[in-house]
């Protein structure tokens, strides 16, 4: 079975800044690994990711490890199919 993501245009990296979620609660399941530029999981699914802006920039399936070596400095949103969203800054 294959999710599609998708209906999050209209979410921003403001939106989730003023949620009451935790920089903690929004990246406890997922570890950044700067040098080798990946994002892993702690479970498989789809991920999407967008840019300050709210583009789609890329989708990744079924999978628990997302490639971030392409991604500018800047912040991300992460949204996975289950519509968790997870802010991610690269510098």
């Amino acid at each position: 079975m294959t999710l599609a993501i998708h209906g999050f245009d209209a979410l921003t990296l403001e939106g989730l800044k003023s949620d009451d979620l935790t920089t903690t609660a929004l990246t406890k399941n997922i570890d950044v690994n700067h040098i080798t530029r990946e994002a892993k999981f702690n479970y498989a699914s789809d991920f999407a990711i967008y840019d300050a802006n709210g583009k789609r920039l890329r989708v990744h399936r079924n999978t628990d490890i997302i490639s971030i070596d392409t991604l500018d400095q800047g912040d991300y949103m992460i949204l996975d199919a289950d519509e968790k969203a997870y802010k991610l800054e690269i510098q």
